[in-house]
């Protein structure tokens, strides 16, 4: 799979790469490894040429796994499963390097890790609590 997947990234970028890519990133039977090469090569097919289509399946790969369902708003954060903790930091390191014509981030792009970062909700996150507790307890 990895050699298929290496081979993909150095094509032409296609909307039928995004294709392909997007499939890989939101199958849970791959390794990590290969889900998150998957995400950084969505960015290859986030152009305006493109139309923002790699850009559009990273979006909607987060909202599909981290995010209330038909909702911008991220559910709690749970650092339990591991894949997942690594997907969910690989698909905004991913969007991080979306860049239009000029070589800036997209509005639509900084508009994501606004709204991500706004509704963020690490009351359940162990470590936070654990943290809380002994800062409680001197």
């Amino acid at each position: 799979m990895l050699q298929s997947l290496q081979h993909v990234l150095k094509q032409n970028a296609h909307p039928l790469m995004s294709t392909i890519l997007v499939r890989t990133l939101m199958d849970r039977r791959y390794f990590h490894g290969i889900r998150t090469l998957a995400a950084e090569g969505l960015t290859k097919c986030a152009t305006p040429s493109l139309n923002w289509v790699g850009q559009y399946h990273l979006e909607r790969a987060f909202q599909e796994f981290f995010c209330f369902a038909d909702s911008p708003m991220p559910r709690a954060n749970d650092f339990s499963d591991r894949m997942s903790y690594l997907l969910q930091k690989a698909i905004p390191i991913a969007l991080s390097h979306v860049k239009d014509e000029r070589g800036k981030v997209p509005m639509s792009v900084r508009r994501f890790f606004v709204d991500k970062l706004k509704f963020n909700d690490n009351s359940n996150n162990e470590v936070k609590l654990m943290f809380r507790y002994k800062s409680t307890t001197h």
